[in-house]
């Protein structure tokens, strides 16, 4: 393998907890090793939609806005976007890393747990 494509082709099949055998090149020697295949957050067992929480399935992370922040721009709520995934549905409504959301449905947002529990409510677009 040559380049990333070629190892999403060729894990793209095998689930976090798997284990791979990987044959590499050091020092002009072929090496073989062993490797456990993780999540983005390092977990090794497998997680079904069901599993997921709602801001999982969206596909972004919220982190609260400071107080500094809020009382810059004249804000009384808000959270950021952070770690968009690509092709989510955040992302597919226009939603990128860093975008702020201050309300859902009208309800004022200061926390990924206050967006979770909004959206929990519309779980049912997302299973």
């Amino acid at each position: 393998m040559t380049d990333f494509a070629d190892l999403s082709m060729s894990i793209g099949s095998k689930r976090p907890g798997d284990k791979v055998a990987v044959t590499y090149l050091r020092d002009g020697k072929e090496n073989t090793t062993t490797v456990t295949l993780k999540d983005q957050k390092g977990g090794t067992s497998t997680k079904t939609k069901a599993d997921l929480t709602v801001t999982e399935k969206i596909g972004s992370e919220f982190e609260p806005l400071t107080e500094r922040f809020k009382t810059e721009y004249g804000l009384n709520s808000g959270v950021v976007a952070k770690n968009v995934s690509e092709g989510s549905e955040m992302a597919k409504i226009g939603i990128v890393d860093n975008y702020i959301i201050i309300e859902i449905n009208g309800k004022p947002v200061n926390s990924q747990k206050d967006v979770e529990k909004i959206l929990d409510k519309y779980q049912e677009m997302y299973r």
